[in-house]
């Protein structure tokens, strides 16, 4: 959830990419772990630094609550919930930018590279459309899907109904195995001292090319 263009008392903040040196990601702490009949979870914190000059002020906590879930022979299931909150009194501004939400990135056996100059990644949208067409589309999911040693696989993000400009925009790469949620695409957006930002996603993961109907259907009873 790496905001890439932001804006914190009047500066750009950069937590996604580490080698402009304007802010990062980490690791907090872990706030709990548990589990029942037919899951597991835990919550951790994440604390979303700005770097200026040399000094760092935590902007954002987080915390995230990932819980795997009964699936089935078919599939496996696991949920992410993301509560954002400042840390200060000033806000956090998102700017409009092309990606910077909830990100995922596949395999590298998926990814271009002198030994796989092609790879081997398609995408799928709730629209029906894929890599090219879809990108920048809002959308209730998006499915990633290729050959990992030979067998294909695939992970699917669904996007709850209660996010944030749901259905959300989604930035997809043109030629990486690289997908994220970006409600920033259709205009800037802010993280209020008092409010929070809440966002919940769901992750199927199976070991086919998955067709839109199941999908949809593993949506919908998200979506309940």
């Amino acid at each position: 959830m790496a905001g890439t263009n932001t804006k914190f008392r009047g500066k750009k903040v950069d937590f996604w990419n580490l080698h402009n040196k304007l802010g990062r990601t980490e690791h907090a702490k872990t706030l709990s772990i548990g589990s029942s009949s037919d899951s597991a979870s835990f919550t951790v914190q994440i604390n979303h630094v700005a770097t200026d000059k040399g000094s760092e002020t935590v902007v954002l906590h987080e915390n995230w609550t990932v819980t795997g879930r009964r699936g089935s022979t078919k599939h496996f299931v696991f949920d992410i919930e993301s509560k954002q909150t400042p840390a200060t009194d000033s806000p956090l501004l998102f700017n409009e930018y092309h990606y910077g939400g909830m990100a995922l990135r596949g395999s590298n056996l998926w990814t271009p590279l002198k030994s796989n100059p092609d790879g081997t990644c398609e995408f799928l949208t709730s629209n029906g459309h894929e890599r090219i067409g879809g990108n920048h589309t809002r959308v209730r999911w998006v499915s990633m899907r290729g050959v990992v040693d030979g067998k294909p696989a695939s992970i699917t993000v669904l996007c709850h109904p209660s996010n944030f400009r749901f259905p959300q925009s989604v930035r997809l790469h043109p030629r990486m195995p690289y997908f994220t949620y970006a409600p920033m695409f259709n205009g800037e957006f802010t993280i209020e001292p008092g409010d929070s930002y809440q966002s919940r996603y769901r992750y199927l993961v199976t070991s086919s090319k998955p067709d839109a109907d199941w999908i949809e259907k593993q949506w919908a009873d998200y979506a309940d």
